[in-house]
């Protein structure tokens, strides 16, 4: 029922982005293009990052173009 609220109402999740951002970041040529255009990436309450933001981050990382600056509290960290 939700699944169909959303594409009824055109809309998505945010994991669903991600899902589908790692699908495109997997693609050499974007990966690149990413770190290309970005010398940094701010990454804010790093440590909610779920597995698959931290994947995309990692594919940037790998090219060597782009530094990242992360702000986290292992403290407030919603997940266990």
């Amino acid at each position: 029922l939700w699944c169909e609220w959303l594409d009824a109402n055109a809309m998505t999740t945010l994991g669903d982005i991600v899902f589908h951002s790692g699908r495109l970041m997997a693609m050499p040529h974007i990966a690149s293009a990413v770190a290309s255009r970005f010398a940094w990436i701010l990454v804010d309450e790093f440590q909610d990052s779920s597995p698959g933001q931290t994947s995309l981050l990692a594919q940037i990382h790998t090219l060597q173009r782009t530094r990242f600056f992360c702000v986290g509290d292992p403290f407030q960290a919603i997940y266990g």
